[in-house]
């Protein structure tokens, strides 16, 4: 993709974009640039406001104990996101303190590969700020620190290095272990993205490739395993009811949580025809994947990775966003993120800040010591 010119108008499809440039007005310290520049800074003050939490400590202690041996039969099914836990248990990893840094390094070395991956189409501050600020109104970080010990990073983390172009072979690599690090998203991801983006086929039929071949090792690996009884298919047969009463019968909350603010991303490109038939597509499937789940804004936002990157890259190149002239307020609206799950009955959780929740497993994980 080239970068965006300097042009002041646009032809987009049949929608004109005029480009006026009020961005200019406002003191340099509060323009995208200032934010692009200095990304690191806002990372450490999402993860200052927001804190980690351990999605299922317990579970990730025990797999880095022995992936061989079965969890409990409610817990299954994340024997079919082997990468991380397995290669814990290659590391020899044991105690919460170094799963816990295992996991931060997955999520330092993911959100750094996401950044690059934003930032690297375009050549100026101000267009890599944008694109940074546009993305991050999805909640994606909030999801990685909110599941700290899962899949999430590391499926980050390869498929943003799969949209840097690498070669046939890097690419088949890359595949197989997203697949390998989350057998269910990782394949739908590699589907969405070869629908959106239509690599090279020489990229393409290596990263069917690596795919194809990730499934057969986890399923091979799956069969290693002493005492395994249940499957990611079980959870969704137990969890259907609960699905059906709290996502497809309240699809306002759902749809609403499912990507947070980058729902006026969306808005805001299909308003101006960014946005082609394939990637309303997309969105379809991600809400429809998503909705047959219990961790909703997670599997959203993770599922529909290829969709969060393809619409940021279509924006910043318009140039449309040259017209916003409260970016502050943006920025504002990234630090305002929540995650939606139905883990249980009564109804729906919405949370946001994870430091108490995260402070208790802490306390309770001492006491067992």
């Amino acid at each position: 993709m080239e970068p965006e010119s300097g042009n002041l108008f646009r032809e987009l499809g049949r929608t004109p974009v005029r480009i006026d440039r009020p961005m200019n007005r406002l003191p340099a310290q509060l323009q995208p640039a200032a934010v692009g520049r200095r990304w690191p800074l806002f990372a450490l003050a999402f993860v200052a406001v927001y804190g980690v939490r351990f999605s299922d400590i317990a579970s990730a202690l025990a797999l880095a104990s022995n992936f061989f041996v079965a969890l409990p039969p409610d817990n299954q099914y994340l024997h079919a996101s082997p990468l991380g836990p397995l290669l814990a248990w290659l590391l020899g990893l044991a105690g919460w303190p170094a799963i816990t840094l295992y996991y931060l390094a997955w999520t330092v070395a993911a959100t750094s590969a996401a950044v690059h991956a934003l930032m690297r189409p375009w050549e100026s501050a101000e267009e890599r700020g944008a694109a940074l600020i546009l993305f991050s109104l999805a909640p994606l970080w909030l999801t990685l620190l909110t599941y700290l010990d899962s899949s999430s990073s590391q499926v980050l983390l390869f498929y943003a290095l799969l949209l840097l172009e690498p070669g046939a072979a890097f690419a088949g690599l890359l595949a197989f272990l997203l697949v390998a690090s989350h057998r269910e998203q990782g394949s739908i991801i590699l589907l969405l993205h070869l629908f959106l983006r239509r690599p090279p086929p020489a990229r393409a039929i290596a990263i069917v490739f690596g795919a194809v071949l990730a499934l057969a090792a986890v399923h091979l690996l799956l069969g290693q395993l002493v005492g395994l009884s249940g499957s990611r298919a079980d959870t969704l047969a137990e969890t259907l009811d609960r699905c059906i009463r709290f996502n497809l019968l309240q699809p306002v909350g759902f749809v609403l949580f499912a990507l947070n603010w980058f729902l006026g991303v969306l808005a805001l490109a299909g308003h101006h025809r960014l946005l082609d038939g394939r990637a309303w597509i997309v969105v379809v499937i991600a809400l429809a994947v998503a909705s047959v789940t219990t961790d909703t804004t997670r599997v959203t936002t993770l599922v529909g990775l290829p969709l969060l990157f393809w619409t940021v890259e279509r924006v910043v190149a318009s140039g449309l966003w040259r017209n916003f002239r409260y970016w502050p307020v943006l920025v504002a609206l990234c630090f305002l993120q929540v995650d939606r799950a139905i883990w249980s009955d009564p109804a729906p959780v919405v949370t946001d800040s994870n430091w108490i929740p995260f402070l208790e497993t802490l306390d309770e994980l001492r006491r067992e010591e």
